[in-house]
């Protein structure tokens, strides 16, 4: 699970790798050809830790264990969100839990990153949702306006074209969902 910047780096480690093998090979070869016998160098066996270092920290895949649905409730609980709104969006995820399975379900949330799941795509429930949840969805935009500093038009400028309750009711919910995901991915 690489997200891209992850995969420059395990090419630039890759081609740095071979310079480094080849470089070792090299002196090793010139220092018995000159000396008859191969010097240890210090120098390469640093530069080999810290390049096996990082690219055990760039294979690492993160530890999904801890997104379960009882989680991810809590963390919405933590964030203000209202039992009824709660409920409401457990009853999508578990419905997806029990498609997906659940390692597929924990891969699929975890790799949200800020984008709205399926289910909430559809304008016209969006729109129930906000009438529903009004006063919730309004108080969530604004906590988002003050922790981004973005207004909530400029954070739906993809989504521009669509009614503006379902915009907002949108944007808190993949904001919210994808800050749960981050807090839970180890």
């Amino acid at each position: 699970m690489f997200n891209k910047y992850n995969k420059i780096w395990l090419c630039l480690f890759g081609m740095i790798s071979i310079l480094y093998v080849s470089s070792f090979f090299y002196s090793g070869i010139r220092a018995w050809r000159d000396m008859g016998e191969i010097h240890f160098n210090w120098l390469y066996l640093i530069l080999g830790f810290i390049f096996g270092y990082w690219f055990i920290q760039l294979t690492k895949k993160p530890c999904l264990l801890n997104i379960t649905l009882e989680n991810i409730e809590r963390k919405m609980v933590e964030m203000g969100l209202n039992n009824a709104f709660i409920e409401e969006l457990r009853h999508v995820l578990s419905s997806r839990l029990n498609t997906y399975g659940e390692s597929a379900f924990r891969e699929w949330f975890a790799g949200l990153n800020y984008q709205l799941p399926e289910e909430f795509k559809d304008e016209k429930a969006a729109i129930k949702l906000y009438k529903d949840h009004a006063e919730l969805i309004e108080k969530q935009v604004k906590t988002l306006e003050q922790e981004t500093k973005l207004t909530w038009g400029e954070q739906t400028v993809d989504l521009v074209g669509m009614n503006e309750k379902s915009r907002k009711v949108q944007l808190v919910i993949r904001h919210r969902l994808s800050d749960i995901a981050l807090d839970l991915v180890d």
